[in-house]
């Protein structure tokens, strides 16, 4: 907001895990004028944990984009080969407002044409219906061309946005292996260098680490940009706060204590007023005590379970089983008190038996520091969660506080 002053409270709608309107995706500003600061020049890889306003980010950037930019933004969570990547993201072209008439007839065309019919684009001839499939990149990378060609005659920028690539990488090596997950990750490499793609930018969002399913493969993003979606500012936390309580009709009261304790995560400040209003309390926490132990009350729920899971599941989707015991292991030990690598690994065997070395603990507290679980620290030396309020619901969903 212009000159840091937040506007008048208003009563929000809790929404949980759902869409969010527009107007009331706050206090972004700056995050988003950052990232499109960096489109500029680079493309963007934007990792985070779930449920942290990722997409809610993507479709505030895809609703307001700056003049001469369009934003294509689709979620490819679900694609499980290369043609449907690319024929998605097609469609999503297709349908773009943005782009130019000419190039959506090209795309129509694919879908008219006879089952012998060539076409022959950039120098690149091939066969469309029902070979499209075996020339999808070609298709995919001549009709980029095309636009890019478009785009720096209107002196315009497109950026293309893969949400949740990762998951899609996933779903593409178990159905057609490692190599097409490759094949897809070396094309979108070339096409980010092809000086006749130059006003083109991608965005690649992933809740799960890229690390996850590029292993060897990580040199294919490398020259991206990474970031990771903050909280929100103390501010604008207690902004969202009162207009969340004003939406279940408590007014006047006093934010601090739930905000604080939110770590500014808007889900799991939701999620704390949801459980006031499921409760029926009239008095809100009013000590970060009584707001901590409403969270941990929430956390562990029942009836909250399943609401939790998306913040701590890619501990047991995507680490490797055998190793799980390690992991956990150091979630809980870090989580009870901050610890320098010689007295983790020391604790880690002490409580696990034989068999662990310094090089496994040493391996998973990277993997968990880049997926935004633990952080280190170069002054104190020592390990600890990232997050407090992630820390305290998975003490609390391991009944260990």
């Amino acid at each position: 907001m212009l000159n840091n002053t937040l506007p008048q409270i208003r009563k929000l709608d809790l929404v949980l895990g759902g869409k969010v309107a527009i107007e009331d995706i706050v206090g972004r500003d700056e995050f988003v004028s950052a990232m499109w600061n960096d489109l500029e020049h680079t493309s963007i890889v934007v990792n985070e944990i779930r449920r942290f306003s990722k997409t809610s980010i993507l479709r505030l950037m895809e609703s307001n984009p700056p003049k001469d930019w369009i934003c294509a933004r689709t979620s490819v969570q679900a694609m499980r080969t290369k043609s449907s990547l690319i024929e998605l993201t097609l469609e999503v072209l297709l349908n773009h407002a943005g782009v130019k008439e000419r190039v959506k007839n090209k795309i129509r065309s694919f879908g008219q044409m006879p089952e012998d019919a060539k076409v022959k684009a950039a120098g690149i001839e091939f066969t469309l219906q029902p070979d499209f499939k075996k020339n999808a990149f070609s298709v995919f990378r001549s009709l980029l061309k095309d636009v890019n060609r478009q785009l720096a005659e209107a002196n315009q920028k497109l950026v293309i946005i893969w949400d949740e690539l990762p998951d899609a990488i996933g779903n593409i090596k178990k159905e057609e292996g490692d190599n097409a997950a490759e094949d897809i990750m070396s094309l979108f490499r070339a096409l980010r260098e092809d000086e006749e793609s130059s006003n083109i930018r991608w965005i690649l969002t992933g809740s799960v680490g890229f690390h996850h399913v590029l292993k060897g493969q990580r040199r294919l993003i490398n020259d991206m940009v990474t970031v990771g979606v903050p909280p929100l500012s103390y501010e604008w936390t207690c902004w969202l706060a009162e207009g969340l309580l004003l939406g279940i009709k408590i007014e006047n009261a006093d934010v601090q204590p739930i905000s604080k304790i939110s770590g500014g995560i808007p889900f799991i400040l939701e999620m704390l007023i949801k459980h006031i209003r499921d409760d029926k309390l009239k008095n809100v926490p009013s000590s970060e005590n009584e707001a901590r132990e409403l969270l941990i009350k929430a956390a562990c729920s029942p009836e909250y379970g399943v609401n939790w899971a998306p913040l701590l599941e890619r501990i047991d989707n995507y680490y490797d089983k055998k190793k799980m015991p390690i992991v956990k292991e150091i979630l809980d030990t870090i989580g009870l008190s901050p610890m320098n690598a010689n007295t983790l690994c020391n604790s880690i065997k002490k409580n696990l038996g034989k068999g662990i070395s310094d090089e496994d603990v040493e391996y998973l507290t990277n993997l968990l520091i880049d997926d935004h679980y633990i952080q280190f620290d170069p002054n104190t030396r020592e390990y600890s969660w990232l997050y407090e309020p992630l820390k305290t619901i998975w003490l609390a969903r391991r009944r260990r506080v």
